[in-house]
């Protein structure tokens, strides 16, 4: 009743043993008992995964289900109605004896996909004031778990934020995506014949690299150490905070619960802090540099592990306590700012760029006049109105041509700086050094891809905000209702164990640590990502990451370090040289285009590959489009450049929350809802008044040269 047979994947040189059964011919004996383990929930000890298959109706923006798979570890079962899914659920849960204290954990890798299928098919569990055991992100639309009956289903895009492809390869697992065997502007329906050797192999890997993920993943890291399944990947991390913060006396937990609890802002500064000091990376390119091919002699640097870093080593604001206004001064002092946090609210009167780069992202502006803007950052103005940490106003003074008589100040808060605990040091430590030792044996294992992971989700717990607003499913009505949090801030805040301004104050630095770069290497900085930097003549300019790379080391021969071996630590932090750069375009933040000298498999020669990084499109699809046409890829890649369908490699989603039944081809197509992917053109289109900006600078440019700017009491 089995069916096995072998497919040979020719691309990946690699052979795949399938073991499967249509439902149809689906008898219970072909179920075999799984023992029970116990993580706060008893689940069978099985990878157990779901996915479907849809097409599109023609002319119609909805979809339907013609195939669903589902995985008992290396066995496959596949069915083609969503009754016979229903029969199948009903009989796993007869044999598994399963209810809410048994349970069956199912994977999907974008489980929100799948779910604008079932949601209606399938009787949630009823928790909390009758609403449904749904858990949603605040996108009500992003549901990442939901349990029904024993079967409790999770989301592992949550808890890895990576591609099933991805997936695959990062965690070694035995199978792998297979992609471009399946046509899906082919409208298939529930009696269309799959193919054995093209069909079936696409659609049951994806569901047999989760299961090989459960047990390489998820039953070693969690259900093995008695550690509860976390629904995302800041959730790994948090819940082991939690751990290390636990492990503490309990006076030493109080104690440092009631000082978190007293340097927590208020809910107005709160508010202020979360909408306008909770700014990103600095990623940007310089105007005078934009638009333009540059070529050779061309570097990239990156510093290592940025955040973490900065975690490790620097001071921290606690509690914050209004002050003078007229003390704002003392923020630009570099003694005094090295032991003393400050933000406030300024009013800045005739800023302009020094030509280097803009700075200050228009959404954290809080009034402005007679603004120009630099790609969304603001190059001029007559007058803002603006909120700043002492990191960024420094950043200003070294970005923007300012006086201190057109600065005035009306609130200033002041905090003493403090190292950040030890509770919270220790889990980037062990990350790190877990990381670090791994990579030295095997930078391609499954383990190594965690402790990356985990180490960079530490700085996405710290930054996480408080959720005033709850999405809670009404089966009823088949929708998300959004509705106020039950507890008060005060209640909210009073089991805190981490505060915001950490992570504000953390991106500051590496911030700083970006725009003092770019200051000292005056025109030659061209494009900055958050915490590294491309820039021209870098061979004249090494200097200046070796001078900051020498001060790293005698930070990091300090800074504490717990019980682990300090020479793991040595190179953390510094500016690490990434690459040679032969050719190099931006079009603005996102958008940039370079070459640098890699091997290539193919040709088994060192050759110059292309690299494209542009905000919503697809890797890969920019070099496939100028392949494809035959064009120069520095040429095309320009203002107005259109990929259409068949090249833009790029999706949205359409949903119908409504019952449909159609009539198509012969056949009746029904749904109770669906998602729709849909394949939309990708165009760049850059705003006139930047070009003009741009323009402008040039010129500026060709009759000035800008000078390395060096303000030696703020750097």
């Amino acid at each position: 009743m089995i069916r096995m047979f072998e497919y040979y994947d020719e691309k990946r040189d690699e052979k795949y043993l399938y073991k499967y059964i249509n439902f149809s011919e689906f008898e219970q004996s072909d179920l075999v008992y799984f023992p029970i383990a116990k993580v706060k929930k008893n689940y069978y000890d099985i990878g157990a995964a779901f996915d479907i298959e849809t097409s599109k109706i023609p002319g119609y923006r909805l979809s339907f289900m013609y195939v669903w798979q589902f995985a008992l570890n290396d066995l496959c079962i596949i069915g083609r109605t969503w009754e016979e899914f229903s029969e199948f659920l009903d009989l796993l849960r007869k044999f598994y004896k399963l209810d809410q204290k048994h349970i069956l954990l199912v994977l999907d890798h974008n489980f929100s996909f799948e779910w604008q299928f079932i949601k209606k098919r399938i009787e949630w569990d009823e928790g909390q004031k009758g609403f449904a055991k749904v858990f949603a992100l605040e996108d009500s639309r992003k549901v990442i778990k939901a349990e029904a009956a024993g079967i409790e289903f999770r989301d592992t895009l949550a808890l890895t934020n990576i591609s099933l492809e991805k997936l695959a390869i990062k965690y070694q697992l035995k199978y792998k995506k297979l992609t471009g065997d399946l046509d899906y502007s082919i409208t298939r329906y529930s009696d269309t014949e799959l193919d054995e050797q093209r069909d079936l192999p696409y659609m049951l890997n994806d569901v047999l690299i989760l299961t090989d993920f459960y047990h390489k993943f998820i039953k070693k890291f969690f259900i093995d150490q008695g550690i509860k399944i976390p629904l995302t990947s800041t959730g790994i991390v948090r819940d082991e905070l939690k751990r290390s913060f636990n492990n503490l006396p309990k006076l030493e937990r109080e104690a440092i619960k009631n000082e978190i609890s007293k340097c927590f802002p208020d809910f107005k500064l709160y508010e202020i802090m979360q909408k306008y000091l909770m700014r990103g990376g600095l990623v940007h390119s310089a105007p005078g540099n934009t638009d333009d091919l540059i070529l050779f002699f061309m570097g990239g640097f990156d510093k290592k592990s940025a955040y973490p870093w900065e975690y490790l080593s620097n001071l921290f604001p606690w509690e914050f306590v209004e002050t003078m206004p007229a003390n704002w001064i003392h923020m630009l002092d570099k003694k005094a700012t090295k032991k003393e946090a400050y933000f406030g609210h300024f009013t800045i009167k005739n800023i302009k760029s020094r030509g280097i780069i803009s700075y200050e992202t228009q959404n954290k502006i809080e009034e402005y006049s007679g603004a120009v803007w630099d790609n969304g950052r603001l190059y001029e103005a007559k007058e803002i109105r603006v909120w700043l940490t002492e990191a960024d106003l420094i950043n200003y003074f070294l970005c923007y041509d300012l006086k201190v008589e057109d600065i005035s100040c009306d609130k200033l808060y002041k905090s003493i700086k403090k190292p950040l605990p030890n509770y919270l040091k220790d889990i980037i430590l062990k990350y790190y050094i877990l990381k670090e030792k791994i990579g030295k044996i095997d930078r391609n294992s499954g383990e190594y891809a965690k402790a990356k992971s985990d180490l960079n989700q530490i700085h996405g717990m710290i930054c996480t905000a408080l959720y005033f607003k709850e999405n809670r499913y009404n089966s009823k009505t088949g929708t998300f209702e959004s509705r106020d949090s039950e507890k008060s801030y005060n209640e909210l805040i009073n089991n805190q164990i981490l505060l915001p301004q950490w992570s504000i104050w953390c991106m500051a630095y590496v911030r700083a640590e970006i725009v003092s770069f770019f200051a000292k290497c005056g025109g030659d900085g061209l494009y900055s990502d958050t915490d590294s930097i491309k820039l021209k003549n870098y061979l004249n300019n090494t200097y200046i990451f070796e001078d900051y790379n020498r001060r790293v080391e005698r930070i990091n021969k300090k800074m504490y370090v717990g019980n682990y071996d300090r020479s793991y630590f040595m190179e953390c932090g510094k500016m690490i040289f990434e690459n040679k750069l032969y050719k190099f375009k931006t079009l603005g933040a996102k958008r940039y285009l370079y070459s640098c000298a890699e091997y290539d498999k193919e040709s088994q020669k060192i050759r110059l590959i292309n690299h494209t990084t542009v905000s919503g499109m697809k890797k890969g699809a920019f070099e496939k489009y100028t392949k494809k046409e035959n064009v120069d890829i520095y040429s095309a890649f320009k203002d107005g450049l259109i990929l259409d369908l068949s090249s833009s490699m790029k999706l949205t989603s359409f949903y119908c929350d409504k019952e449909f039944e159609i009539e198509y081809d012969g056949h009746i197509i029904k749904e109770l809802s669906c998602v729709t992917l849909a394949e939309i053109p990708f165009k760049i289109n850059i705003k006139n008044d930047y070009l003009r900006l741009i323009e402008e600078i040039k010129k500026l440019n060709q009759n000035k040269l800008v000078q390395k700017t060096y303000i030696n009491s703020l750097i």
